[in-house]
């Protein structure tokens, strides 16, 4: 048994109850990538405003903010104060550019990973017997290479036999590493503490047949997580 958002998730939830646990989510996510997420907005706006060469990366925003330095100094040494004042003006300009542009581009991510998760997901081909309505069962971990780095990879094969939410708890007991979000899930959350339990709720729209469920650490680390997979609610 699991709450979110108001909702009991068991044995006894319904559809309609995970899809509004979903689309809370989705809204939440969403929020956190406009303006009217303060927290993120304005930092990283004070940043690209005063430093608008940040968007190129450290590196380049390094070197073109000590260039525009130098170029200041020496206008106010030639007393060329006219020609610092529109350069300034042009580098916030280029600054308030490149916080309308950023802004627009991560809503844009938000909006489109939001679609994503809104269809369901495709049973795979391929794969060996699943398990129906895991409960507890001990997930098995590998080294893998994942996006360059090597991690702890877990696969799970799941047998959904009609289509709907499934949502699932897995548990991570005694482990220090950093895990990942998993990927194609509807929604996902993590709570715990590290090094001491970790608890993941999370939710799948899934059609009938077989599925890979995928669950990543961050880094190889020490021995592979200690960790069980349940399913909280039923599908007739």
């Amino acid at each position: 048994m699991w709450y979110c958002y108001g909702v009991k998730i068991d044995s006894h939830t319904t559809q309609k109850e995970l899809e509004k646990v979903v689309e809370v989510g989705l809204r939440r996510d969403i929020l956190r990538s406009t303006p009217l997420n303060l927290k993120q907005f304005i930092p990283f706006s004070i940043l690209f405003l005063l430093f608008p060469g940040m968007v190129l990366g450290w590196r380049w925003g390094g070197i073109i903010t000590a260039v525009f330095a130098a170029f200041l100094t020496g206008c106010l040494m030639w007393n060329a104060d006219a020609l610092a004042l529109n350069a300034v003006r042009v580098w916030f300009f280029w600054g308030c550019a490149t916080i309308a542009i950023v802004s627009f581009q991560v809503l844009r991510g938000a909006l489109v990973l939001a679609w994503r998760r809104r269809l369901p997901q495709m049973p795979k081909s391929g794969l060996p017997k699943g398990v129906v309505a895991p409960s507890e069962v001990l997930l098995r971990w590998r080294k893998e290479k994942v996006a360059g780095e090597e991690c702890y990879v877990s696969r799970f094969v799941l047998e959904a036999p009609v289509a709907g939410f499934y949502a699932f708890l897995r548990t991570v007991d005694d482990y220090d590493g950093v895990l990942r979000y998993s990927p194609n899930t509807a929604f996902e959350h993590m709570e715990g503490k590290t090094g001491l339990r970790v608890n993941d709720l999370v939710i799948y729209r899934l059609s009938p047949g077989r599925h890979e469920l995928i669950w990543t650490t961050a880094k190889a680390v020490g021995e592979p997580p200690r960790a069980t997979i349940t399913q909280l609610n039923v599908l007739h």
